[in-house]
């Protein structure tokens, strides 16, 4: 069994689902490497593709009147990724990959077409989604509340060794903080860690 479909597998209902069933949905799936800095998706762009990232790092991100730039998530292996998992929408947001990426790649319609017949994968794939939401509204909903300390505590946890994988400008960012602060926090963790 290759990695796409393992992955796959994780994603899908396991002890409901069948092998071939995964292995159809896998033969959806075209791998492609994507080079560091590349965008999978522009703003305004129609959104026609959905991806799974078997390796290396990406972002989404939005860009103000100002032309600052704000990373809204991050994307590591095992993630879906997709302007919207609304069919026939125009991306609000951009993605682009922060390191080298590889990742298997669908057509967005070809994969609602297979989701529409087998329901049982729809329905998975449907609440796999809300959970994913409820954790990004969780994620928002909670940097607001706590400091800066707190935030990048709470990344750590949830993107353990992507410290170390990606420009810590990139972590600043979103984290919602100056290179300079993200510096001094973790400079203050070595610290209390030592003594």
């Amino acid at each position: 069994m290759d990695e796409l479909t393992q992955l796959l597998q994780r994603i899908s209902p396991q002890k409901k689902s069948d092998k071939n069933l995964v292995e159809n949905f896998a033969e959806l799936f075209k791998r492609e490497t994507l080079l560091k800095e590349y965008y999978f998706l522009q703003k305004d762009q129609p959104i026609k593709k959905i991806g799974l990232v078997t390796k290396g790092v990406m972002r989404i991100f939005t860009i103000n009147s100002c032309g600052d730039e704000t990373n809204i998530s991050l994307i590591a292996e095992g993630d879906l990724v997709s302007g919207s998992f609304v069919p026939e929408l125009s991306s609000d947001v951009f993605i682009q990959c922060i390191t080298d990426v590889e990742m298997a790649i669908a057509d967005f319609d070809s994969v609602l077409d297979f989701f529409n017949s087998h329901n049982m994968l729809k329905e998975y794939f449907v609440n796999h989604l809300a959970k994913s939401h409820h954790v990004i509204q969780q994620r928002l909903t909670s940097y607001i509340r706590m400091n800066a300390k707190e935030r990048y505590l709470s990344f750590l946890k949830e993107f353990p060794g992507l410290i170390n994988r990606i420009p810590h400008y990139h972590i600043a960012n979103y984290l919602g903080i100056t290179t300079t602060q993200l510096s001094r926090i973790r400079n203050k963790l070595i610290k209390e860690q030592a003594s």
